[in-house]
């Protein structure tokens, strides 16, 4: 057997029988049976090593890929190599397929550095043959390489009801500026073709610049439009006022083509957190039809927040930007401010018209039960790369239960702690609401702002002083239940063993996904990973439930210290918060490199470069932009139109600090220059320039 495989089933046992050892040693569980003292243990063992060494015997290995998991593969994780592997082999293996040539061959021209190669390539591929298909592809093939114009006179030739001719053609007159014959050539394709989504991004390109009665027509129609990237799509809408589109195309774009294994995660996750919250509710427990409407509730309302981010992005111009206090506003404001607001909505109506909020704890669990179903829709968007499946079962959806408890809470202390006749109570509600913005806001910040590259360890520490703060609210909420009965009903053994198994499942439901799709070999560091975490997680959780103390009608004060059996919880923080992560020193070394000349590409799905690039052109000069010197003005050897922005010249930088642009395949700040003007200044603020997406450069020899 693999040794990675042993290893990873080592590693699991050894965690496993920790978290599990305490419980089979206590005095009580002496002189009972040994199948008594260790079934749940023997339980979470065969979980963890039946699938491994199951899965590590049938399915090791997924290198037989088809064309189709080749590309389906390659577009997922962004492995380029296996997406044009993939392309190549179908290109291949359906010669008369023009659709299939024309991808292989617009994906082949990102991979390499010098348009000769790419010639002599496709030369090899498709040869000067006068068969049809063939001649077809060589002829894009040479256009897209740069060698020559469209043969105009040999395509029409050919019939123009034969699919993909008139897109040729309108490649030929877009390229020798005959916009009106490209449109009329794209319009008989549309008709000849009409699942063909590059007709339809060339049409909104013709279109876009002016306003007029086509783009409308293109725009609203969705049997045209829905040919076009989501993001265009609700672009428009949203800048236009077309709602009933607006809300259609976001429903379409953020649920069609969700996986069946992106659900059963999805919904998994959200279910277990469900059940663990509902047996904490021991005094006075809620029905199942009650939490399932408000679940359902703030899964529908999660689609609300949408609209606050296109308004900052495309009414306000509020981005991220780098800017430490731009980036952290912008985390709080808007992602923390809206998503709190939208979580909010469906158990505030559901408790202020059922009357179901009985009880403090009901506030909480309510509210934990909105943000697990605005979890379970942000979830879908997210788990298709399954390798995020235990990361965001545990950070990602108990963050959003303590910035919903932070309202809750707030609540709690209007409605049972404070006078009724206080002035305050509104002023409360308002501070707490403003504290889960915060909150929000600053988990965010560190994971996702550029000021904050290499921080993200704060967020783990972040994150593990919110469960601390999310038990001290449960606690002091049932310490106020009406309903209060003590310490009896509540088996903190229960919670441990509902918490324990649920991570497990969590985590093998992520290593049978991976090992489906990648192979099971492949899937292991993942696994590795994913229960050193899982482990790590239930340790903490388990300190927090065994300090977990019921006092009818006491406020506890909240504390940061809490012992673990006989001694404290040592050096976890520590281990926890730089678990997987690697520091980087955010220091750039500023090397200029005026003079390097780069090929520049971009993934298809960059709904503003995808089909304008690659494009080459050189380094002219060092420029200071947002404080940082090593940024360089980029002269490009041919222009890319991007509404009135600088055609011929931008400004970049490489990502990364501990990378450089002379190194290849460097993702970059590709950005667009608004007009000609700024660059005779020596210094210039982030803010105006235009970010144009995802963008990677190599360097020409």
């Amino acid at each position: 057997m693999n040794i990675m495989v042993i290893y990873s089933v080592i590693i699991a046992v050894v965690i496993i029988t920790t978290i599990y050892r305490r419980r089979i040693l206590k005095p009580e569980n002496q002189n009972k049976s040994w199948y008594y003292n260790n079934r749940v243990l023997v339980a979470l063992l065969a979980m963890v090593i039946i699938p491994v060494i199951t899965l590590n015997v049938f399915i090791p290995d997924k290198e037989n890929l088809t064309p189709e998991e080749a590309i389906s593969l390659g577009s997922k994780y962004e492995n380029r190599n296996l997406y044009l592997r993939g392309l190549r082999e179908k290109a291949i293996a359906s010669p008369n397929d023009i659709r299939a040539q024309i991808e292989y061959i617009q994906e082949f021209s990102y991979k390499q550095t010098e348009a000769e190669i790419n010639c002599n390539t496709l030369i090899n591929l498709y040869g000067d043959s006068e068969e049809i298909h063939k001649r077809m592809a060589y002829e894009y093939a040479m256009y897209f390489c740069g060698e020559k114009e469209m043969n105009i006179a040999y395509l029409n030739t050919l019939p123009d009801t034969m699919a993909y001719v008139n897109f040729m053609k309108s490649v030929y007159y877009i390229q020798n500026k005959r916009p009106a014959e490209a449109e009329v050539s794209l319009l008989q394709e549309e008709r000849v073709n009409p699942g063909f989504e590059q007709t339809y991004m060339m049409l909104y390109q013709m279109y876009w610049l002016e306003t007029s009665d086509s783009l409308q027509s293109l725009m609203q129609n969705r049997d045209r439009s829905k040919y076009l990237p989501n993001q265009i799509q609700n672009d428009y809408h949203f800048l236009n006022g077309n709602w009933e589109l607006y809300f259609i195309n976001l429903l379409d774009w953020r649920l069609s083509g969700v996986g069946l294994f992106t659900f059963i995660a999805a919904f998994v996750i959200s279910f277990i957190w469900v059940v663990f919250l509902r047996t904490m509710d021991m005094y006075n427990r809620e029905k199942w039809r009650d939490i399932l409407i408000v679940f359902v509730l703030a899964c529908f309302s999660t689609f609300l927040c949408l609209p606050i981010y296109d308004y900052a992005r495309l009414v306000a111009n509020w981005t991220l930007n780098g800017d430490v206090w731009n980036d952290f506003m912008y985390c709080t404001v808007v992602i923390g401010g809206g998503e709190e607001l939208v979580k909010v909505i469906p158990w505030i109506l559901f408790g202020i018209y059922a009357k179901k909020l009985r009880e403090p704890f009901d506030y909480i669990l309510y509210a934990s039960v909105s943000a697990l179903g605005f979890a379970f829709v942000e979830n879908l968007m997210y788990l298709e790369h399954y390798e995020n499946i235990v990361v965001r079962s545990i950070m990602s959806t108990v963050g959003h239960m303590f910035d919903g408890a932070i309202v809750a809470y707030a609540f709690i202390i209007v409605r049972f702690r404070m006078p009724k006749d206080s002035a305050w109570k509104w002023l409360v509600i308002l501070g707490g609401f403003v504290v889960s913005m915060l909150a929000h806001g600053f988990y965010d910040y560190w994971l996702i702002s550029p000021a904050a590259k290499g921080l993200s360890a704060v967020t783990i520490v972040f994150f593990l002083l919110s469960l601390r703060v999310w038990f001290y609210f449960k606690n002091n909420a049932m310490n106020h239940s009406p309903f209060f009965a003590g310490n009896q009903k509540f088996r903190i053994t229960l919670q441990q063993d509902i918490l324990t198994i649920s991570m497990v499942t969590v985590l093998m439901l992520q290593f049978i996904f991976m090992s489906l799709e990648v192979g099971a070999l492949s899937a292991m560091p993942t696994f590795i990973s994913g229960a050193v975490y899982v482990g790590i997680f239930v340790v903490f959780i388990s300190v927090e439930l065994d300090n977990f103390k019921l006092e009818r009608g006491v406020w506890k004060r909240f504390n940061l210290r809490r012992k673990f059996g006989s001694g404290k919880l040592k050096r976890l923080l520590h281990y926890f918060s730089n678990h997987g992560y690697t520091t980087q020193d955010s220091r750039r070394v500023v090397t200029n490199l005026s003079g390097l000349k780069l090929r520049l590409f971009a993934p298809k799905t960059n709904p503003y470069l995808g089909d304008k690039l690659p494009v080459s052109g050189e380094c002219i000069r060092m420029i200071e932009v947002g404080g940082s010197p090593d940024w360089y003005v980029f002269k490009l050897n041919k222009p890319v139109v991007f509404g009135s922005y600088v055609q011929d010249t931008i400004i970049v930088r490489n990502k990364r600090s501990d990378q450089s642009l002379t190194e290849d395949k460097v993702e970059i700040y590709f950005m667009f220059i608004p007009y000609p003007e700024l660059l005779t200044r020596s210094k210039i603020a982030i803010e105006e320039l235009r970010y144009a997406g995802r963008v990677y450069s190599r360097p020409i020899e």
